[in-house]
């Protein structure tokens, strides 16, 4: 990758299939081939980070530009955005969120594992995430290896995965919303989507169900399609070896390809 990978570049595996640290390139700068290249690495690499990027430098306009050029950005249904570009999502953690509260009463974790935009026709194969402000402890991000997920499990039940379709959904998440004041950008809708996707480039498979957004398996009866999602829930949940955890330093960028994370 002679374009993104110059001669002083410094690259640390996080993980022996899953996640990349790269220093000395400024993302900003990439040229078209740069960009190519960024794109190949995150489809193989899965997890990039980048540390001292300059993009809160940017003007917003310039940012989305930016990303535009890997494909239509994908707006997020529900939360803060920049003014007048709903490209931009802002996650923040902390003041009144009344998520913070809701999820402390209500559950005895505040982990969500989830796939961005995975109730979109065409889900974002490429999400860049910022980091603004964070503290210097806590907030680490982890991401589950989708694609290593599914060559852990036997060539049997492989093949039992294959064909299925999956409804998702994120109507309830708007609905719940709305129930406290939050901030909505679009009206729900629903999506379907394989449980099993193949990239066009790697010709890797991978799983693509998500206990946030995922609702039913077609042609399935309640049970059988309750009982089998939580299965794949359970698997890219636990399954460590298919994992790499991110810790954040401020102007730090993170793009995951095909991922299934919780923030923490």
């Amino acid at each position: 990758m002679p374009n993104l990978l110059l001669q002083d570049v410094q690259i640390t595996h996080l993980t022996p299939a899953t996640g990349t640290e790269v220093s000395g390139v400024q993302l900003s700068t990439l040229t078209s081939a740069g960009k190519d290249e960024l794109a190949l690495l995150a489809a193989q690499r899965k997890v990039l980070a980048f540390r001292e990027q300059d993009f809160a430098d940017l003007p917003v306009g310039e940012i989305i530009d930016y990303c535009k050029y890997f494909g239509r950005p994908s707006v997020h249904p529900v939360g803060p955005t920049a003014a007048d570009h709903p490209e931009i999502h802002i996650a923040h953690a902390g003041g009144g969120d009344y998520r913070l509260g809701h999820v402390a009463s209500a559950r005895t974790s505040s982990m969500n594992w989830h796939i961005d935009g995975s109730v979109d026709p065409q889900p974002p194969g490429l999400v860049f995430l910022y980091m603004l402000e964070c503290p210097s402890t806590g907030g680490d991000t982890v991401f589950t290896n989708t694609a290593e997920a599914y060559r852990k499990l036997s060539p049997a039940f492989q093949q039992r995965l294959h064909g299925l379709q999956a409804e998702h959904s994120d109507i309830g998440l708007i609905e719940e919303t709305r129930q406290n004041s939050g901030i909505v950008k679009r009206e729900g809708s629903t999506s379907i989507h394989p449980v099993v996707r193949t990239h066009p480039v790697t010709g890797e498979k991978g799983l693509f169900v998500n206990p946030i957004y995922t609702t039913r398996i077609l042609g399935y009866k309640e049970e059988e399609s309750d009982n089998l999602l939580k299965f794949l829930f359970d698997h890219l949940a636990i399954a460590q070896d298919c994992q790499v955890r991110l810790r954040w330093a401020e102007q730090s960028i993170c793009l995951p390809f095909g991922h299934f994370r919780f923030p923490g």
